[in-house]
């Protein structure tokens, strides 16, 4: 595949002692360990699936089938049956963040070491609909980033591509996929982005997708520049036991909304908006 993430992502991968590939058994995923099959030493490879307990029958069609896919390919697979809904209501939230909770603690429990990575299976458009749905949350310039191509030790070597393209690279190559009935649904938001508002937009620009993908990068370069500016100015007012802001004023009001999001952070707070940062301010 002639694509510049890809390839990117395939030179860190080649790095990597093992590298763990999140395999629902939908196109996406198949697509991503079929690619990494043919570029990766098999014997690094580990398709890890996660049944969530929510489809039943279903489900447990979609783990067999990803099972049997994984060893066509001569990919260790392993498997994770929880139930997500039990689980969501112990920790009191939805069953979304609980599944990605889940998901992400089996991926980063099978790494080797700090040289492992695990390789998930997000696209262009699930791009497009993350920066919609921080838009509508009100985020700031890092949620406008959208969807990280690398961050820590989670890697996303295809998100430059399309679902369309994605299709058609199964087609082309003989793949069968499975279909998540629940992504046909609109009971949660993220279905809802992607079947009322992008499917609408990309009517009227169908590369919205892809314009978005090559946006969000550029500003990600931009946001990696500024981050490294707001690490100097952190390090220079922290003194341990108190900060000091003296200076804070003086500062530029991009640098000192970033400050004040970095500081909070730092301080263990998470899912930060703008709102937050301003409030702080």
């Amino acid at each position: 595949m002639n694509d510049e993430f890809f390839n990117l992502a395939i030179e860190e991968l080649s790095k990597a002692d093992r590298v763990i590939i999140g395999l629902s058994g939908g196109a996406d995923s198949v697509c991503l360990t079929h690619l990494l099959s043919k570029h990766i030493d098999k014997n690094k490879l580990v398709a890890a699936h996660v049944n969530h307990g929510i489809r039943g029958e279903e489900a447990s069609k979609d783990a067999e089938f990803s099972k049997k896919f994984a060893e066509s390919l001569g990919v260790e697979f392993k498997l994770l049956e929880i139930d997500i809904k039990k689980l969501s209501k112990e920790l009191s939230i939805g069953e979304e963040e609980c599944g990605r909770k889940y998901r992400y603690e089996f991926f980063s429990s099978l790494l080797l070491s700090e040289t492992s990575l695990i390789a998930t299976a997000h696209n262009a458009d699930d791009n497009a609909e993350t920066l919609i749905m921080n838009l509508m949350r009100g985020c700031g310039s890092k949620g406008l980033c959208s969807i990280p191509f690398k961050r820590g030790n989670i890697i996303r070597p295809i998100l430059s591509l399309t679902r369309e393209e994605i299709e058609d690279y199964c087609k082309e190559n003989d793949l069968k996929f499975v279909t998540d009935s629940t992504n046909l649904e609109d009971d949660y938001k993220r279905n809802k982005v992607r079947h009322r508002i992008l499917s609408e937009i990309k009517k009227l620009c169908p590369e919205f997708s892809k314009n978005t993908f090559s946006a969000t990068r550029l500003l990600s370069l931009d946001m990696n520049h500024l981050e490294r500016k707001v690490e100097e100015l952190y390090s220079s007012i922290d003194k341990g036991s108190y900060l000091d802001v003296s200076s804070f004023s003086e500062l530029d009001i991009s640098l000192q909304l970033n400050l004040v999001s970095h500081i909070l952070k730092k301080h263990g707070t998470e899912d930060i908006t703008s709102t937050h940062v301003k409030l702080v301010r």
